[in-house]
């Protein structure tokens, strides 16, 4: 008698689920908005998972640091016959070696440059000096057992121009591989120029000059007027008298008596020492000099006539010629 009961049971349950089965579908097909709730999630519900691109997941290639080999096959005469040879490593150099190398070679060859004999001075060459030697210009150069890289030319001009003022050009020359010519040109001196105890010697242009060596026939002047302070130094050279003063010197020579030296004074002029006892002037200009000559000499001889010794004659002008007695 039981177990039809548990049957009837049993059957009766089936018959309720299979009835509530649809109902529970469409409440689950509700949307959440008409209800107002947030779904809860369910705590037997799989976690969320996370998918990678493919391309993410796969290893990068790293830089292929295998050093490929380089290989030769030689051909023989036989067909099908060749001989391979054994492989070389392809060498890469880096920039940096690169550079340490170059460094390297320039160090090496400033140092071969700075200490080789081959570029070292022995003396300096010098041409157009008459009165100066190559051995006066080295000792004022101090070039010798020098490196050629370390010379100067504008400090060998400097110390050439200071030293020898009787230069009127001077040039330097620097070449490889040990090679200093210093070329000069002289001045040439027409006057021995005498004033206060000191000599100097005058060229063409008027400038003035300490004398160095032979400076052969020159026509001596007796200045009696001090020189100027930029003369009073020995070592320097200036400009003395216009060069129209040195023609007229030259030209006044000719004309000096036998035995009487030539004299200047600022204020009259050129003239001459006369050895009977007077000094004559003829001015600053050589112009009319003939004509100047003869007033001179017929002024002396009147002079003479009259028992009158003079201590000074100017004739720098001719038409107002004179004489002084007392000195």
């Amino acid at each position: 008698m039981q177990r039809p009961a548990k049957v009837a049971n049993a059957r009766r349950t089936q018959i309720n689920n299979e009835e509530t089965r649809p109902r529970r579908k469409r409440k689950a097909s509700i949307p959440f908005a008409s209800s107002g709730r947030k779904p809860v999630r369910s705590s037997s519900s799989p976690p969320p998972v996370l998918v990678r691109n493919a391309s993410m997941a796969v290893p990068s290639k790293g830089k292929n640091n295998v050093k490929h080999r380089r290989r030769y096959d030689v051909a023989l005469s036989v067909p099908g016959a060749e001989v391979r040879l054994p492989s070389l490593p392809q060498v890469q150099i880096g920039w940096r070696i690169l550079s340490f190398v170059m460094v390297l070679a320039l160090g090496g060859l400033l140092a071969f440059l700075w200490t080789s004999p081959m570029f070292v001075v022995e003396a300096a060459g010098l041409g157009g000096a008459q009165r100066v030697s190559g051995e006066e210009l080295n000792t004022v150069i101090g070039v010798a057992g020098e490196s050629i890289f370390s010379i100067d030319p504008a400090e060998i001009y400097t110390d050439v121009a200071r030293a020898f003022p009787e230069m009127s050009a001077v040039t330097v020359e620097v070449k490889l591989p040990a090679v200093i010519s210093v070329t000069v040109n002289e001045r040439q001196p027409l006057l021995s120029w005498q004033a206060e105890g000191k000599e100097l010697w005058v060229d063409a242009e008027g400038v003035a000059f300490p004398p160095r060596g032979q400076g052969g026939d020159l026509a001596v002047v007796h200045s009696q007027s001090p020189l100027p302070e930029e003369l009073k130094a020995v070592t320097t050279a200036d400009h003395l008298i216009q060069p129209e003063m040195v023609t007229a010197i030259l030209e006044m020579r000719g004309h000096v008596p036998e035995g009487s030296a030539l004299v200047y004074e600022n204020d009259h002029g050129f003239g001459w020492q006369d050895g009977r006892g007077w000094q004559v002037f003829f001015g600053r200009d050589t112009n009319n000099m003939e004509m100047k000559l003869q007033v001179y000499s017929e002024l002396v001889s009147r002079l003479e006539r009259d028992g009158i010794t003079p201590s000074l004659i100017s004739v720098e002008y001719v038409h107002a010629p004179y004489y002084r007695v007392e000195p």
